[in-house]
């Protein structure tokens, strides 16, 4: 499901409900999770530039 545009709390909202991961390159939402104390079903952050190829899709 593709949601952008809504916000990062709406997203996370939306995961949990709906059981759903999220993944994403936006490190603000690891933030938001933790330090504003949401439930969460699973965030997957994709690191861009990584340096080990092995880690490109």
């Amino acid at each position: 499901m593709r949601k952008a545009g809504c916000n990062d709390t709406e997203i996370i909202r939306l995961g949990n409900q709906t059981e759903r991961v999220i993944l994403t390159e936006d490190r603000d939402f690891c933030q938001i999770i933790f330090t504003q104390n949401h439930e969460f079903t699973g965030v997957i952050y994709l690191r861009p530039g990584s340096f080990f190829s092995a880690f490109h899709f």
